[in-house]
């Protein structure tokens, strides 16, 4: 059912200018994890951006995605790419391949985290990085929303419609993660986890008139510093490396 949804969702291409904006602290913070040499493979690559940004760092970059479309976008960028539906089959790459992975805001679309983390453990080499991040359901304003009686956002009630909040969207979510959650995910399947840190969304230029641009800068400039103490952070980067 997951699969259906979101290549319904992302059958026009994953990313787009206003995602990158949108992304760019976190961006910047992976980037910088990112070994300087070696393959890499971005599983969940849209247009292959990011791999391209590694692919400039000096690394040999892949990509995998669940839309043909992002996957022939990813190619005119020059990544190597292939189709992939992570929750029906495996990563089309053989075993030991990569030294390094990142698997950006994935985790939450699948049926099964845990399949999808041992086979990105399977394609890894001995001792190699796994750079993940997911959404925070217990970042500080989904924390307000509860209290409010609204669904955090990153969670959905339904698959048509974002029932019950002001103001979401339906992006594909079937799980939900904490700070904690995606630590024990990726620790208990043969990971050690090396750092956890979170990142802030950045903001869209959106606001058209001065009461919402004042809101839009207190907004943002809260994330940015909730976005130093994870378990409250928007986004959280974990950094592992295959044991």
């Amino acid at each position: 059912m997951s699969s259906a949804i979101n290549k319904r969702l992302w059958k026009g291409g994953r990313f787009s200018n206003s995602y990158y904006a949108y992304a760019a602290s976190r961006i910047k913070k992976i980037l910088a994890l990112l070994p300087e040499k070696g393959k890499l493979l971005d599983v969940g690559c849209g247009d292959g951006a990011i791999a391209l940004l590694a692919k400039r760092k000096g690394l040999d970059a892949y990509g995998i995605d669940i839309s043909a479309n992002n996957i022939a976008r990813a190619k005119l960028n020059g990544i190597s790419a292939k189709t992939c539906d992570l929750n029906s089959g495996k990563i089309p790459f053989p075993a030991n391949m990569f030294d390094a992975v990142y698997c950006g805001e994935v985790l939450e679309h699948t049926d099964s985290p845990e399949r999808v983390i041992r086979e990105i453990r399977r394609i890894l080499k001995r001792n190699a990085l796994l750079v993940v991040t997911v959404p925070n359901i217990a970042a500080w304003y989904n924390r307000i929303l509860l209290l409010a009686g609204f669904v955090p956002h990153w969670v959905e009630a339904g698959s048509e419609k974002a029932y019950g909040t002001p103001f979401g969207v339906i992006s594909g979510h079937t799980k939900a993660f904490t700070k904690s959650a995606i630590s024990e995910l990726i620790s208990r399947n043969g990971f050690a986890i090396e750092s956890v840190q979170g990142s802030a969304i950045n903001p869209e230029p959106h606001a058209t008139n001065r009461p919402e641009k004042v809101g839009s800068k207190l907004l943002y400039a809260a994330d940015r510093a909730f976005s130093i103490y994870a378990p409250l952070s928007s986004n959280i980067i974990i950094e592992a490396r295959k044991k």
